[in-house]
Parts: C-alpha cells; structure tokens; sequence
C-alpha cells in the first residue's frame, strides 16, 4: 500500500512523532507518501516495515532505502528511525497527523455484526453536511485503521472509522491512535468467541473503543445488558420507545423500509426509503443517532436521507433464473440470522449455501448445528454446505427434520466447483444466500456459476 497524504510531513515531524531526536536537516526532508510495498515504493516516501500473514516489513527494508526511501524499522540499523514496535509506530503518527487536518469529529464503529453498512450509512447522512473521510473497504484492523486516516484529505471535517477486533486488546490501541468523539458499538455476538471465551470477555474487548476518548459518549443497544457497565452510554432501539434513540419499524420489505424515528431533540415520521431486511433498519438507527449527536437537525435529516437507493443488495441473476443474494463478506451465527431475516423477503422459493463461520473455538462445532437448526426453521428449498464444519450444519437441520435429499455437503473448500455443480442441478428459479467467513472465498463458486 502507498499513501500520499495531503498534509506536508518530513523526517523531522516522523522523528519527533516517535521520540527520537531530530536534526536540522530532517526538517528538510519532505515525506512523499507513507508505503508498506517496496514494489510500488518511490524516492522520498516513508517506509514502514510492518508484519504481515505472508511477508515481514523487515526483509525489505534495504530495498526500500535503495530505492531512496526513508525507512521505520525494528532491526535494520541503517534505518532512519529505529522502533520497538512499528505497527504502534505508525498509530502514533496516524494520531499525531490527524491533529494536521481540519478533523472537528471522529466517529468510531465496532460491533460483532453490521460495522460495514452502519460505516457506510453514517458516511452518507453525515457527507449532506460534512466533509467526511471514511474506512476503505474493510481496512478496519490495527494497521488499517491508521491507513485512513493518513488517507484523509486535509479538509476533512469527520472521520468515520469501522474498527474490527478479534483479541483483547486490539482496540483500545485503535482508539488511543484515532481518539473518538462518538463510538458505536452495534451488536456483541458470538463472533471470535473462540479466542476470547464467552460474550462477557467480548462485550470487555469491544468496550475498549471507549478507551481513546476525552468524553466517552457511546451508543450501544437497549436490550444489550453486558454493555451496561460503559460510562456516559446512550441508548439505541429497533423495538421499544425507552431507549434515548429508537427507530421503529412500520413496514419491512426486500425493497422497501417504512420507519418512525425518536430523540429528545428529533422526530421523524413516516420516512420511506429504499432498503433491504431489518438488519438494515438497525444500521439507520445508528447512524441516524450519529447526525443528531454532531447536531444535524430535523430538517437536515430528512434531507441526507433523500436518497434514490440506500441498499446495498449484491445479488447476482444465473441464466437458470437462479438470484444469488451475496452476503459472504463474513460470518457469525449472529450474522447468519439476520442474513436470514433478509432472505425471508425473497418469497417462498429460498436457499441458502452456508460456509464455516471461522474463529469459534471450542464451540465451533455447537454453534454450526444451531445454524443448522435455524436454516431449516426457514423453510427453505435446498441447502448447500461448504467447509469443514459442513457436518455439523446437515446434523442440525435434519434434528429440525429438514429434507436429507435437499441438503448438499462438500467438505472440500479447494473444490468450489463440487457445489457450483451441485447448484446447477438442482436450483432453478429461486434466491440463494451466499453466507460464510471471508477465508472461504464463495466468490469463486459464483465465478464458476456465471
């Protein structure tokens, strides 16, 4: 990745940044962009050597320095700045550049389920009114985070930042590094479970977006009771009026969402826009929430949400008549259900192909039987398994007494083809969700489809 950020920045500005000591010539020596990629890496840029899945930063900071870059390293002596950690190094000036910008407000989000399309939905309303700069795509992790905000162009009035977690601790330091002014936590579920052990220890980690901030005012859900210990909370509904902000339902269609909005300082009635299930009802509670917190009032609400289409349905039409609803992003039980809210839509002829949901531990194998259970509550056509945990889904729907002959398993994520097949058999003419953790790449069953 190469950056070039609006702001000007030199050696000097990076050294006092990190806290070493610059010299008289290090004023001088303009930054061009910030690079993690020393294949893309020009004369002047900063070099950051950050490790990664696949590659280490450090093997290639020689290369970047013959190159005429500036190098951040951990080992490399002939760096130009010399760090414990470069990945805590590059959130100190991520911070510290933000403070360049014109930034009045920074909006965190976080959540086990919906950060992407509250992120969006906010970024929407918000850009009526402010210059708002948001997380690209789904760069939302500790090395991401700082990415955008060094990405910020130099007017940018707010920052809107999706922050992902799955270990203790990965947050608090997105938060010390971006310093919200609100914070969202959207949804504690059961996602990552396997590496922090129960929804309590979740609910804690997610809590940790609070950390950064001057005046926590965080919004969380009403019903979400392991979120009650968090100071200066506000309160958000799909379901009742008690909460501080509620958004209530009046009609759900695949197309179509009919909705009453309540605060103390706006109301709004029989709003109509274009949407898609209630998950995404409570993805425009928030960030209707948002816009009245930065004080956008009634009249610019309404204004914002004058949009010809909010939705951001991925489907894909098949030759056979076949509607693939794609939603394989990522997964969690909590994210299949509402998958399925949205499936329930699409009439009477539904299917779905579910992949493993990843990082559940030792409960890994509980959770894929419940979603079995639940994917034949729904009364669907056909159910396609793909991945290891494939089992335990078919165990689960067949105790709910789901049709045996309807439900096609292949264990072999390096065989998407087996199941494209499957699908080319025997689906025609119905909406199938594609729901499963990103690792899983359905998109290759849908290339082979089309």
């Amino acid at each position: 990745m190469r950056i070039k950020t609006s702001a000007e920045i030199n050696l000097g500005f990076i050294k006092n940044v990190l806290g070493k000591l610059p010299n008289e010539t290090d004023y001088k020596k303009k930054i061009n962009a910030i690079c993690t990629d020393t294949r893309i890496i020009e004369r002047g840029d900063l070099f950051i050597a950050l490790p990664g899945e696949n590659f280490d930063g450090e093997s290639f900071v020689n290369d970047a320095i013959s190159k005429g870059a500036f190098t951040i390293s951990k080992r490399n002596v002939s760096s130009d700045v010399l760090v414990e950690d470069t990945v805590k190094a590059i959130q100190k000036i991520a911070c510290e550049y933000k403070k360049l910008l014109s930034v009045r407000y920074t909006v965190a989000i976080t959540g086990s389920v919906g950060k992407t399309t509250t992120k969006n939905l906010t970024s929407r309303l918000l850009s009526k009114k402010y210059k708002v700069h948001s997380t690209y795509k789904n760069l939302n992790n500790e090395i991401g985070v700082p990415f955008t905000v060094l990405s910020a162009p130099s007017d940018t009035e707010i920052l809107v930042i999706e922050a992902g977690m799955n270990h203790t601790g990965e947050l608090s330091e997105i938060s010390k590094c971006i310093e919200p002014d609100i914070s969202l936590i959207t949804k504690i579920g059961t996602a990552h479970i396997g590496n922090l052990g129960s929804r309590k220890r979740i609910a804690e980690a997610k809590g940790e977006i609070t950390y950064g901030m001057k005046k926590p005012l965080v919004l969380v859900p009403y019903e979400e009771e392991l979120l009650t210990y968090l100071p200066s909370r506000k309160t958000v509904s799909t379901k009742c009026r008690e909460a501080d902000f509620s958004l209530i339902p009046l009609t759900v269609t695949k197309d179509e969402l009919t909705f009453n909005f309540y605060s103390k300082e706006v109301s709004l009635h029989n709003v109509k826009i274009n949407s898609e299930g209630s998950h995404f009802a409570e993805c425009m509670l928030f960030a209707i929430s948002v816009c009245v917190n930065l004080g956008m009032s009634e009249k610019e609400i309404l204004y914002a949400i004058e949009e010809p289409d909010f939705s951001e349905r991925k489907t894909v039409n098949l030759s056979s008549g076949t509607v693939i609803l794609n939603d394989s992003y990522n997964s969690s039980p909590e994210a299949v259900a509402s998958a399925f809210e949205t499936l329930e839509l699409y009439g009477d002829k539904r299917s779905a192909l579910l992949g493993d949901m990843l990082e559940l531990g030792e409960y890994a194998e509980k959770l894929h039987f419940e979603i079995g259970r639940l994917a034949a509550s729904k009364k669907l056509t056909h159910l396609y398994l793909f991945g290891k945990y494939s089992r335990y889904i078919k165990d689960g729907a067949l105790s709910m007494g789901f049709d045996e002959s309807s439900i096609f398993v292949n264990e072999d994520t390096e065989s998407p083809e087996i199941t494209a097949n499957a699908i080319k058999r025997h689906s025609s003419g119905e909406v199938i969700l594609f729901k499963a953790s990103r690792k899983l790449k359905l998109e290759r069953i849908i290339s082979i489809l089309k």
